[in-house]
């Protein structure tokens, strides 16, 4: 319980300033669409202007004119680049969560297996026993049991479609056959280890 503790408080530290980081990216590109949609509707005012008097102007106010109309369009390009610079520094944020937490739980898991403890009672102290489960939830393997821990499935389900907990596994077949070790199930209960 102890383990689990430190690893749920460090997520939460390192978790807790990302809704704040989202909600600023978030504000900025509302700015940045606000901004090129002004911008897209200027120079969009301003082409039907400059298309309007096109025959009137000399090449070289038309030249000017051009000018300024790329020279928005820039803008609104280096508008769009700024959004999508936002975007991927808000993904790769939340993505970096993402995998950190991946790590911890990796972690967690390896510490869980070999420090297993009393084995009944899960990262908050509750009996697992006591958990309720729903009753629509399919059960499978010999166990009568909804889906739980390391599985492996027949790799024929054609013919059963039996899920297997490893526990179980390990509990029916030699010890050379390690749950950890089987990469193949067959019906009837033919193991195939690596």
């Amino acid at each position: 319980f102890v383990m689990t503790s430190v690893y749920l408080e460090r997520f939460l530290e390192r978790v807790d300033v990302l809704p704040a980081e989202l909600r600023r990216s978030y504000s900025l590109l509302r700015e940045l669409d606000e901004d090129t949609k002004a911008s897209l509707e200027a120079v969009d005012e301003e082409c039907q202007t400059f298309l309007n008097k096109i025959l009137r102007l000399t090449p070289q106010e038309r030249h000017m004119q051009l000018q300024d109309i790329k020279s928005q369009f820039e803008r609104i390009l280096e508008y769009s680049d700024q959004k999508y610079n936002i975007t991927l520094q808000s993904y790769e944020e939340v993505d970096k969560h993402i995998r950190k937490l991946d790590s911890d739980l990796k972690s967690f898991q390896e510490e869980a297996i070999a420090n297993p403890g009393d084995g009944n009672s899960d990262m908050f102290g509750n009996s697992l026993e006591d958990l309720p489960v729903d009753p629509n939830e399919p059960t499978y393997c010999f166990c009568h049991q909804v889906s739980y821990g390391e599985m492996i499935a027949c790799d024929n389900p054609s013919v059963c479609g039996v899920a297997c907990v490893c526990e179980c596994l390990s509990m029916c077949v030699p010890n050379s056959y390690s749950p950890s070790r089987i990469t193949t199930l067959i019906h009837p209960i033919i193991l195939v280890h690596s």
